[in-house]
């Protein structure tokens, strides 16, 4: 019955409808009331903490997280700032007290490029805003970065010819960002003159090795870019075979030699550029080869036998709505509703309601979900139904598709839908490949749906058009140290990202986790130590104690795949672990499965049918439960069979006998699971329920 509770919670704040759990607006209105006294007290990290559960409970409510973005931003807890702002920002555009805090923060970390277009924006509608006129005239007297003395620890010294990496020109101009940017061109970019725009010199160049040779220069002679270490750049380059066939030669690198200005017969926009190397990188970036798939998971032979179970066609209505499959969604939800609505079961048919909704709007159609909502409204408390028709008002209102797009991205990004996100976001970028807003949250969506190929090159087009902002320097050596591991790249931007912001202790923290990542662990950690006490990012926060601590146990580690996401060149199946028990955590089963079956680990995909079966059980459908329950059981007797006193396996089997009380074939699973060594996690539980057993 939890994970039932559980998976209607989660789809409720999904669609920010939380207040339709009973009695959560009164504890809402208690932690609000509490942070409020908390905040009008001056004790913004405790005001912080209580804004922070209220949101857990409405994450619709404006107020709290206007008064969270406040109380991070007193705290000087600036990138959290900034985050609550924009969430804000992408449903009320028009909050320009918001919009001054986003500008602010963004100030603060150092991205002042990116915050001028809001303040010009707030002075074009309010011209006599106070607070705007100050930051406006502040941004106006801000000197050029001098140069500061480097301490023991800060990162090593940059070449002398550093230069910023030249920006994409864009015809089009994004509604948030109207100011023009500037570039360097370098001794290439003259030779090619104007025939070649920018952004293709940039998309076909590869990055080369430092060399201390000199270059002899042939200025008259085209030649393939080198772009390192002038700028620290590294764009992708776009094979000659998915360009126009005015550009296409035998092969990629006689297409670099046999480039001349008077051979280009048209020119290639950034927009096009870009979207042909999505399109390439998409079916081509080499991913870490995969052990043989032994855990298939079919869920189309499952589903054979479950035709008529809402829990499983609903569970996998969510799986195909997170693989950003809206198709096959839209066929699962339409069977869960039938039998949601055959059997009258009331629930049930809110949750795929709310579902639906999702539907409506990540496909754009504001009018089918304007309808939609009106059957929704006798079903609904007034408070709960007001969060719907706010979007359905914003959406309704806005005529032009990339708007459309980034409210629908900001929803699907507020339910952890980020492949559905990112699938929204990539042609609004490809439109406005200059917009900070759009490529942030399409870079992270593409890092948290695991399309990194993609991610690298948005993240890339955004140091290409802000060359002097730290953070999208920072991103990149972040990206090349955790997924696509290159150190020499890793050294590179995080130096660039210091030359640009020396304040950023990142940068250094970034070089430390590198020295750490190429087995120099005295180094790193001596490094990150130093630096650790002005860093005030929580999550990279974490990972250093984590590396430290580490570090300090084990010197023999594999140093660069601790550091590793899923999915990454370095990534290790633990990984995959991991991500599989976040899903689990969030009710999304057979996501948790898909990441099992990537690393063939029988147990965990068994062990995650029987918890789908737990929910059918409590969703009375015992025969779809027994069916599920037997094909979990039989994946854990595939992995006893080869490996009788496998401790997860046992551990499985021993809470599924406990659950249905039979103690005797419990107690005896637990024996044969704690034969074995194995990892904390699991000695601990099997621990746990050993004592329950015998107590």
């Amino acid at each position: 019955m939890f994970c039932k509770i559980k998976k209607v919670l989660f789809l409720l704040g999904v669609f920010l409808c939380l207040s339709i759990v009973c009695n959560a607006g009164a504890g809402f209105e208690s932690l609000f009331k509490s942070g409020e006294q908390a905040f009008g007290e001056k004790k913004y990290e405790q005001a912080a903490d209580l804004f922070a559960q209220a949101l857990k409970l409405a994450p619709s409510d404006l107020r709290s997280r206007f008064r969270y973005g406040q109380s991070l931003f007193l705290t000087q807890r600036f990138a959290e700032s900034q985050a609550q702002f924009q969430m804000i920002l992408q449903n009320s555009p028009g909050n320009i007290t918001a919009r001054v805090f986003y500008a602010e923060s963004l100030i603060n970390m150092g991205m002042t490029d990116e915050a001028r277009p809001h303040i010009d924006w707030i002075l074009k509608v309010q011209p006599e805003h106070e607070r705007a006129r100050f930051i406006h005239a502040k941004l106006t007297a801000i000197p050029e970065p001098e140069e500061t003395e480097e301490s023991e620890y800060e990162p090593e010294s940059l070449p002398v010819n550093i230069k910023p990496l030249p920006v994409v020109k864009n015809q089009k101009t994004s509604p948030v960002k109207s100011q023009e940017k500037s570039f360097v061109k370098t001794q290439e970019t003259q030779s090619l003159k104007s025939q070649q725009t920018p952004s293709l010199k940039k998309m076909a160049s590869t990055v080369e090795k430092k060399s201390e040779i000199p270059v002899k220069k042939e200025p008259d002679e085209p030649r393939r870019i080198t772009p390192t270490p002038e700028g620290f750049i590294h764009i992708p380059a776009i094979p000659a075979s998915i360009l126009p066939v005015e550009y296409q030669a035998e092969d990629e690198e006689d297409f670099f030699k046999n480039y001349p200005a008077s051979s280009i017969k048209k020119q290639i926009h950034p927009q096009d550029a870009i979207a042909a190397a999505y399109n390439h990188e998409k079916n081509n970036y080499p991913k870490k080869a995969e052990p043989q798939n032994i855990a298939s998971v079919s869920f189309e032979s499952l589903a054979e036998g479950q035709k008529d179970s809402f829990v499983f066609n609903l569970e996998l209505a969510k799986y195909y709505v997170e693989s950003a499959n809206l198709k096959e969604a839209e066929k699962c939800l339409a069977v869960a509703e039938k039998i949601a609505t055959e059997k009258r079961n009331s629930r049930g048919v809110l949750e795929t309601g709310i579902f639906r909704s999702l539907l409506y709007v990540y496909n754009l159609d504001f009018n089918g979900f304007g309808h939609h909502l009106m059957s929704l409204k006798s079903s609904m408390t007034p408070e709960s139904y007001q969060p719907f028709l706010d979007i359905y008002n914003q959406g309704i209102e806005v005529k032009d598709e990339v708007e459309k797009a980034r409210m629908a991205a900001g929803v699907a990004i507020g339910a952890t839908h980020f492949a559905v996100a990112a699938n929204l976001l990539k042609p609004a970028f490809i439109r406005y490949p200059d917009d900070p807003i759009i490529g942030r949250l399409l870079s992270d969506a593409q890092m948290q749906s695991r399309d990194y190929k993609g991610a690298e090159i948005t993240l890339s087009q955004i140091a290409r058009a802000y060359p002097n902002n730290s953070e999208a320097y920072f991103n990149l050596a972040r990206f090349y140290l955790t997924v696509d591991y290159k150190p020499n790249l890793v050294r590179d931007y995080a130096q660039y990202a210091y030359k640009v912001d020396p304040t950023d202790s990142r940068c250094g923290i970034v070089l430390g986790l590198l020295d750490y990542s190429q087995g120099n662990v005295i180094d790193g950690i001596s490094r990150i130590k130093a630096l650790l006490p002005s860093l005030t990012d929580p999550m990279l926060k974490a990972v250093c104690e984590r590396i430290i601590l580490d570090g300090e146990k084990n010197a023999d580690a594999n140093f660069s795949s601790l550091l590793a996401l899923p999915g990454s060149s370095k990534g290790t199946p633990e990984t995959y672990r991991i991500l599989g028990e976040d899903y689990l955590r969030q009710g999304s089963f057979f996501s948790a499965a898909k990441c099992f079956e990537k690393i063939n680990d029988l147990s965990e995909i068994g062990r995650t049918f029987l918890a789908v079966a737990s929910v059918m059980s409590a969703a009375d459908e015992p025969v779809n439960a027994a069916t599920l329950n037997s094909h979990g059981l039989s994946l854990l007797t595939k992995v006893l069979e080869k490996d009788p006193n496998n401790a997860r396996a046992n551990l499985y089997i021993s809470l599924y006998h406990y659950e249905r009380g039979n103690m005797e074939l419990a107690r005896e699973a637990v024996a044969n699971g704690l034969k074995n060594k194995s990892d904390k996690y699991t000695e601990n539980r099997l621990n746990s329920v050993y004592n329950i057993l015998n107590s």
